[in-house]
């Protein structure tokens, strides 16, 4: 499912990285890439044996202070631009997913772990478990598969609880059915749960919302943000599909009508990252 290695794509200062065996450098939103002249973006490998941990790798973000952060099955691996290094969680378990909030904070999901990184008084940087903080009758959620830092707290998803981390307190839901994934869009918070379709965050509630029933069962790997009544959805399976809200505030689908999309309905999308100039990079 992962690659053995770890590719990362610079642009100067700026870096997008995702662990990917297959990389497709798309522009959806401009003349198709047949009309134009396709350059390619330049790339460093670093395998395995390189950054001296797992082979398998499962989430990426830059901090405010330029440095890599990398979940990996062995814990959380940092990159200065000239050296790894591996930071092993007390579970150590592996680390599924990072998000970072306005304040720079790095939030990490894991193995039956959630928490946060900070700093000692001596400046050594540590890993600050919440794991304390559930009550023991919402503990055993096992992997915490995916992170989302918002204005309304930081979420973190397995696939029977939610928890959110605001204001000092953790707070949980529990859900019957499977928990897919959770989206951050336009400024708004969307669960997708199993046979429910996407539900919005609400007055601290998930409220279904209506005209998407497209999505219940299928895998979303993202949803990017057209404008603020249409989405780009990237199926796990499926390639793209558009949603266009209408005057009703029902969303219907539209077929995305990009060249592209043939090829990836051929492919299993795993990652993807939406760069500075609109046009995406998408991991197979």
């Amino acid at each position: 499912m992962f690659a053995r290695s770890l590719r990362i794509l610079c642009n100067h200062s700026f870096i997008v990285g995702y662990i990917i065996s297959a990389c497709i450098y798309i522009n959806i939103l401009s003349p198709p890439l047949e009309a134009r002249e396709q350059g390619r973006l330049p790339m460093e490998l670093f395998s395995s044996a390189r950054y001296d941990a797992e082979d398998q790798n499962w989430a990426i973000l830059q901090s405010d202070n330029g440095l890599l952060y990398v979940g990996n099955s062995d814990g959380l691996l940092e990159y200065d631009g000239t050296s790894w290094r591996l930071l092993k969680l007390p579970t150590m378990g592996a680390v599924r997913s990072l998000a970072v909030d306005s304040k720079g904070t790095i939030f990490i999901g894991s193995q039956e772990d959630l928490g946060y990184l900070n700093y000692s008084p001596n400046g050594e940087l540590q890993y600050i478990s919440l794991y304390d903080k559930i009550p023991e009758e919402n503990r055993g959620f096992n992997d915490v598969w995916r992170t989302v830092a918002t204005d309304k707290g930081v979420f973190f998803r397995s696939t029977s609880r939610l928890f959110r981390w605001y204001n000092g307190e953790l707070s949980v839901w529990i859900f019957k059915n499977r928990l897919r994934n959770i989206f951050h869009i336009n400024g708004e918070l969307y669960l997708q749960i199993q046979s429910k379709g996407f539900c919005k965050f609400i007055n601290d509630s998930w409220q279904p919302i209506a005209g998407i029933e497209e999505l219940h069962n299928k895998g979303v790997s993202a949803v990017y943000p057209v404008s603020d009544s249409e989405w780009l959805v990237l199926f796990r399976h499926n390639g793209i599909m558009r949603l266009v809200q209408g005057a009703n505030g029902r969303w219907e689908k539209k077929e995305a009508g990009y060249p592209v999309n043939e090829t990836l309905k051929q492919k299993q999308i795993y990652s993807s990252a939406q760069l500075a100039d609109g046009s995406f990079v998408i991991g197979t």
